[in-house]
């Protein structure tokens, strides 16, 4: 099997965090990486074995025997940054949110349509690798839980970090696009969608919003959310920041039977439980998964999941369509926490 050969563009943590667990892939071997902060940059491709460091990502995109780019800058960079590579014939896998809002979509959209051949993903899949999550859709589509009716997805989080404490491009809205919503919420949407497929069809959401500990910067700290589906599930959607114990929980109810499953590393249970009728008014439980993977193949997920798409000849996990039902759900969000009313989504 031949590797593909990538390039990554940043050298910023989540890079950091990625790199150990790309060098050891089979599937993949990265031999570029291009960032302003050079000493970064070159500490990552030292860790990398080969890696050429470039200070000017158009360099790097103009090496021919790159098959692919890892685009890991901040948000406002990304429309750019994916428009140059699929010019330049690359695959692209770009960091979450895939672009700053709605508006950016059409331009990435009449990129690819120019070059059909490639392949062009978002990072907001990080999650989907993991076997609880994989079992929750299994049972989902074979019917094992009869008709979807309820999903309840809450995360507890600590208190936020000053705005100060944030990298710059965190701290204002025209670079990062948002503030929790757009930094975990396209994770939580794409694992709905991923998860609950045909029945997660959103038709309405009623959203609200807090920016406790960042009202100057207006960027939100926490959220809550009712979603009504077409196909009559309802899903209510929390991430809160609190002074409290951290928690989080993903239920699944169905017409005949739900699932409890953790979202990510560190919950409560590692594993996903089953709950069956039993009885006239009971249930029995039962473990019904592999553990949650850990965070270095979390983290790899969608880089090496592009290149296995490569190699196999398969879709990935999150190409552009899912990048606009996810941008459409979460505009439609801010949308209703501005005017505290219950918003349509198209």
């Amino acid at each position: 099997m031949k590797p593909i050969v990538f390039g990554i563009v940043g050298s910023g943590e989540i890079v950091r965090m990625v790199a150990p667990a790309l060098k050891g892939s089979p599937v993949l071997r990265v031999v570029g990486i291009a960032s302003r902060n050079y000493s970064a940059a070159t500490s990552l491709a030292a860790g990398l074995g080969e890696a050429i460091v470039y200070s000017d990502y158009r360099e790097l995109l103009s090496r021919a025997e790159i098959d692919a780019v890892y685009i890991a800058t901040p948000p406002a960079t990304h429309a750019t940054m994916m428009v140059e590579a699929i010019a330049r014939g690359k695959h692209v896998i770009c960091e979450k949110p895939f672009v700053l809002g709605l508006a950016e979509l059409p331009v990435v959209e009449a990129a690819m349509a120019t070059r059909p051949d490639l392949k062009i993903a978002s990072c907001s899949s990080r999650f989907l690798v993991c076997p609880p999550v994989r079992t929750a859709r299994e049972l989902v589509r074979s019917g094992a839980l009869g008709r979807i009716q309820r999903v309840r997805l809450c995360n507890l989080m600590p208190p936020p970090l000053a705005v100060e404490a944030l990298p710059e491009w965190k701290r204002n809205r025209a670079t990062a696009g948002g503030g929790l919503l757009m930094d975990w919420g396209v994770y939580d949407v794409d694992w709905l969608r991923f998860v609950l497929g045909e029945s997660f069809d959103p038709a309405e959401i009623l959203g609200a919003i807090d920016q406790w500990g960042h009202e100057e910067a207006a960027l939100e700290t926490s959220f809550a959310a009712e979603i009504i589906c077409r196909s009559g599930a309802t899903i209510g959607w929390e991430r809160r920041s609190e002074i409290g114990p951290p928690a989080q929980r993903v239920e699944i109810r169905g017409s005949k039977g739900g699932v409890d499953l953790p979202f990510m590393p560190g919950g409560s249970s590692s594993v996903l439980t089953r709950h069956l009728p039993e009885g006239d008014c009971g249930s029995k439980a039962s473990e019904a998964s592999s553990p949650m993977s850990g965070w270095d193949t979390i983290l790899a997920f969608p880089v090496v999941d592009l290149a296995e798409a490569l190699v196999f000849d398969r879709p990935v996990s999150s190409a552009p369509p899912v990048q606009r039902q996810i941008h459409q759900l979460i505009a439609a969000f801010y949308r209703s926490a501005e005017s505290q009313r219950s918003i349509a989504i198209d």
